[in-house]
């Protein structure tokens, strides 16, 4: 999740551990607010959507059968894309809650109740705003892409690596980077900070169960409309 990302840039430990089984058990208020925080749904589906469509968009463009089908139906190549963001868009909506339960859980398990309203004060403010923004707007999807294709599954690394850490601090004002720095240098801040790993392996995880459920239903819908664009008009 792109923007869950985000807090990585406060200089967070590079270890990544193993990610915790997913967790059944009811978790407290303030670690689903942190969650939600942390992994934002509307902000993570537009990310998610968005890089669809761009990498997408590349992978359409370099197939012959498409230049052809667009040839033949001008408008094909968007409607195939519409479809398939579609799915994009249906699967992460319903499948982020979960995601977000499992990072409410792991993070209670390593942050105290008012670390968590702290980091989640800082999450939600302009500031944090605007960091998760200057990273989602920084993240480099061709590697992204590159990653799950060459391996079938994402790592923490993956994501990690594809994002342009100098460029998202220059998306910043200076007022903000001080910000940034003071909450990192606060005790919530360092403990989060520590609690980064586990979070973003979890992270990775549930990333990669989405991709899972999201690739055939995809290639089952962007399928259905090629179908359809590429059957004889009734009456010609």
């Amino acid at each position: 999740m792109i923007a869950a990302l985000a807090l990585l840039l406060v200089q967070a430990p590079t270890a990544v551990p193993a990610p915790a089984p997913a967790t059944a058990a009811k978790v407290s208020a303030e670690a689903l607010a942190f969650a939600e925080a942390y992994v934002p749904a509307e902000m993570t589906t537009r990310n998610a959507v968005a890089g669809f469509r761009t990498e997408g968009g590349k992978a359409l463009a370099q197939q012959p059968t498409i230049t052809t089908l667009e040839q033949r139906s001008p408008g094909a190549r968007t409607k195939l894309l519409d479809a398939g963001a579609a799915v994009v868009e249906r699967t992460y909506r319903d499948g982020l809650p979960a995601l977000q339960q499992r990072i409410a859980a792991v993070a209670a398990a390593d942050l105290s109740a008012d670390d968590l309203r702290e980091v989640t004060r800082f999450l939600v403010s302009p500031t944090g705003r605007a960091l998760q923004g200057a990273v989602a707007a920084n993240v480099d999807t061709a590697k992204i892409a590159a990653a799950g294709q060459a391996n079938g599954k994402l790592t923490s690394s993956d994501l990690t690596g594809a994002i342009d850490m100098a460029g998202s601090l220059q998306a910043m004002t200076p007022a903000q980077i001080g910000e940034l720095a003071r909450f990192g240098a606060t005790g919530a801040g360092r403990r989060f900070q520590s609690a980064v790993p586990k979070l973003q392996a979890a992270i990775t995880d549930e990333t990669n169960k989405l991709g899972q459920a999201v690739t055939p239903a995809v290639a089952q819908a962007m399928m259905m409309t090629m179908r359809s664009l590429a059957a004889p008009v009734k009456g010609k």
